[in-house]
């Protein structure tokens, strides 16, 4: 039977090993390794997946590369911290992670900070440039006081930068080995762009604030206008919005043999339901815009509470795992079609926030 390793990063300062095995419906906890305060987002190194990097989203926010040995099912990854240092800016929640270079995004901070990187000692180096310092607000006074970069996507050459509090998504470009802002799309106030997916031209933005999804033709020069498509509820039909529900993450899956037709999987949280938080599937825009149109298949309950991120693994990205940091811990689904089926789930896991398979 095959069984596959899975990293799940918590708000509890801890990063899990699971187990998970689908012919048995299995999630096993192998293991927990203790990290910095608050683990937030984490990614492997493109070229060395020994290398794990880890945000700590605390106030004095910092950066954190393990080194991945003793995979061994059954067994706990051994993680050796290798090197820290500061994000700086405030709790950094996300990262961009290029060969040579991780660009961080912090929340508070309302900055973008590029670092360079070594697989070697010290890990990390001295920065070439300083931070990017971004400005803006929204109507939101509770949420949009100031700027909130929430993601960094590498998108081709560019870096895209969803920020929550200015209502934008900024593009990067590098200029001289620099990173500079090479154009922007605004978004209607108060939404609050949180996480972005783009899928042939089109640009798909989860609107945190308002619990929607929007579309608009993406063209490859910055400085060219932005055509808006659509803008789609992510709540079940019939659901009545309120400001305590929010939106989480994005995801686009690829197309493969077993699932040819690609879909774009929405968290919600806070939902006020017995089943808990959904998972909203949709349809992008097909290629040509002659066929159909962008559109909402459904929701899939999932139990869990204050559902945040969730990733895909295995053959022909068969598996969804989620988790919830206020409740329910951790799921792996097996993809049916437009649907999910749960198999498998581990409640004991804490305050759930990123995951990776290995």
């Amino acid at each position: 039977m095959t069984t596959y390793r899975i990293l799940v990063s918590s708000y509890a300062g801890q990063i899990s090993t699971l187990d998970f095995n689908p012919e048995a419906g299995t999630l096993t906890v192998a293991g927990v390794t203790k990290t910095g305060p608050a683990a937030s987002w984490m990614e492997l190194h493109p070229s060395d997946p020994s290398l794990l990097y880890v945000t700590n989203e605390v106030p004095n926010g910092m950066i954190q590369v393990f080194r991945l040995t003793n995979q061994v099912v059954g067994l706990n990854v051994k993680l050796e911290l290798l090197a820290e240092r500061s994000a700086g800016g405030a709790d950094p929640a996300s990262f961009a992670l290029l060969e040579d270079q991780i660009v961080i995004g912090n929340y508070s901070g309302g900055n973008l900070v590029p670092i360079p990187i070594s697989k070697q000692e010290p890990y990390f180096l001295e920065p070439k440039q300083p931070p990017l310092n971004f400005t803006g607000s929204g109507p939101n006074k509770s949420r949009q006081e100031s700027s909130h970069p929430h993601q960094v996507i590498i998108h081709g050459e560019e870096l895209l930068i969803p920020d929550l509090g200015a209502d934008k998504l900024l593009r990067l470009k590098q200029v001289d080995g620099k990173w500079e802002v090479a154009g922007a799309v605004s978004f209607e106030a108060g939404t609050g762009p949180r996480h972005i997916v783009v899928y042939n031209g089109v640009l798909y933005t989860g609107l945190e604030l308002v619990t929607k999804i929007s579309s608009h033709k993406f063209p490859s020069n910055p400085h060219d206008e932005v055509i808006h498509l659509s803008t789609l509820s992510t709540l079940p039909e019939g659901a009545s919005p309120t400001p305590d529900m929010l939106l989480a993450e994005v995801l686009l899956t690829p197309t493969t043999p077993e699932h040819p037709d690609p879909l774009i999987y929405v968290t919600n949280r806070n939902e006020p339901l017995p089943a808990g938080d959904t998972i909203a599937v949709f349809a992008p825009h097909s290629p040509d815009d002659a066929g159909k149109p962008f559109r909402y298949l459904g929701a899939v309950a999932t139990g869990l509470q204050h559902l945040r991120a969730i990733s895909l693994g295995g053959p022909s990205s068969r598996y969804l795992i989620a988790g919830g940091v206020n409740g329910g811990g951790v799921k792996v689904f097996e993809r049916t079609g437009e649907t999910l089926k749960e198999i498998a789930s581990a409640p004991e896991v804490e305050k759930p926030t990123s995951f990776v398979w290995l």
